[in-house]
């Protein structure tokens, strides 16, 4: 079974929110979310009051409700996937977390757009305070952050995971990200996840 995902994310990568459930209370105050329940032993949320105005649905998935009737699964009914979103707040991590997908695109450089390789991603991962990325054709050297990733993968220290959103399915509308960029203070980006 795979995870579809879209994933909201401040740009700043160190960029922090001062209490968790405030920004929480900020969300659900505004209608994006609302009421929670556990999901795999995670804090979910339904989609709140306002949620179908914070996300533009672009395409129609149709989800295909199964029940065990003891012979097995059979076919109950079919809705829209839209009825099937779920929100999550990740934690707030002490130092920024990368978040890619199988959309995720190999890397270019910022200054000549050589395109690298993933190897380094462990080198970062196990040494984030100090490394730095340096091309190989033209030698300068970046934060992993600067590198082009091609709208597909994010570093961030929290992320809003909106669940069973499609590739090209939905997209946060400006309103949202203004809202987004109100409370933190950052501007955020978006990209589609699948794993």
């Amino acid at each position: 079974m795979s995870d579809d995902k879209l994933i909201l994310y401040p740009t700043n990568p160190f960029a922090s929110i001062d209490n968790r459930n405030n920004f929480l209370n900020y969300l659900e105050g505004i209608g994006f979310i609302g009421e929670t329940f556990q999901y795999f032993g995670e804090t979910h949320h339904k989609p709140g009051t306002k949620f179908y105005e914070f996300i533009e649905f672009l395409n129609n998935w149709t989800a295909i409700i199964l029940e065990d009737t003891g012979q097995g699964l059979e076919e109950v009914r079919r809705e829209p996937n839209r009825l099937h979103c779920q929100i999550e707040l990740t934690k707030v991590s002490s130092e920024p977390e990368i978040i890619a997908s199988v959309y995720s695109l190999d890397p270019k450089c910022p200054f000549c757009g050589y395109e690298a390789k993933w190897d380094f991603v462990n080198e970062w991962y196990y040494n984030k305070a100090h490394f730095r990325w340096i091309c190989p054709n033209c030698t300068r050297d970046a934060l992993i952050y600067d590198l082009d990733w091609g709208g597909a993968t994010g570093f961030a220290r929290y992320f809003i995971e909106i669940w069973n959103i499609h590739f090209d399915e939905a997209v946060p509308s400006e309103r949202l990200m203004k809202a987004l960029m109100q409370y933190s203070g950052e501007v955020w980006a978006w990209f589609y996840y699948r794993i």
